[in-house]
């Protein structure tokens, strides 16, 4: 699986397990407490808070990224090195 079609589908799990639901409720309360959209998502929790606590948040994100990233290539770069020897050491015999 690529890079992108890792994000995409991490994009997509997050917009059907958490928007959905979040939507659902957004349309309760408007059709039944005539509440608007920002009082719906303070409700639910969906508050922005001091904007230094959202920096620490994406660049801890990023860092997970490249560390996952980096991990996959040298994953994938060890599994050629280790094929490579055992085809190497299986035309030997």
């Amino acid at each position: 699986m690529s890079l992108a079609d890792a994000a995409i589908s991490a994009f997509l799990q997050a917009l059907l397990l958490g928007g959905v639901p979040f939507f659902g409720y957004v349309i309760y309360q408007r059709w039944r407490h005539k509440r608007t959209f920002r009082d719906s998502a303070g409700r639910a929790g969906l508050q922005l808070g001091e904007p230094r606590y959202i920096l620490y948040s994406l660049v801890f994100a990023l860092i997970v990224v490249a560390i996952l990233v980096i991990w996959s290539w040298l994953i994938h770069a060890a599994g050629n090195v280790t094929m490579a020897l055992l085809v190497a050491i299986r035309t030997a015999l």
